[in-house]
């Protein structure tokens, strides 16, 4: 899977969490923090994100992702 299909799984689970989010407008440089998105959430999005992509980490491999780019970098490493 490349990187631009799981920032669509990412996107779609961004929009199921926090409807009010514009996914038209997100970009792989934002954060989920500066969209508006807390921590419950934020945690919510990275597990549908990764339970669509039917990959399993532990959280604590995102500790240091500082952005979206970095959370489907993680993520898509993992499908490889």
């Amino acid at each position: 899977m490349k990187r631009e299909e799981v920032f669509k799984i990412l996107k779609d689970a961004i929009e199921f969490v926090v409807p009010e989010i514009n996914v038209e407008e997100v970009t792989m440089n934002d954060s989920l923090k500066e969209l508006g998105a807390n921590s419950i959430d934020r945690s919510e999005i990275i597990y549908t994100t990764m339970e669509d992509a039917n990959v399993k980490l532990p959280m604590v491999s995102f500790n240091d992702a500082k952005n979206i780019g970095d959370i489907i970098d993680i993520i898509a490493g993992a499908l490889n």
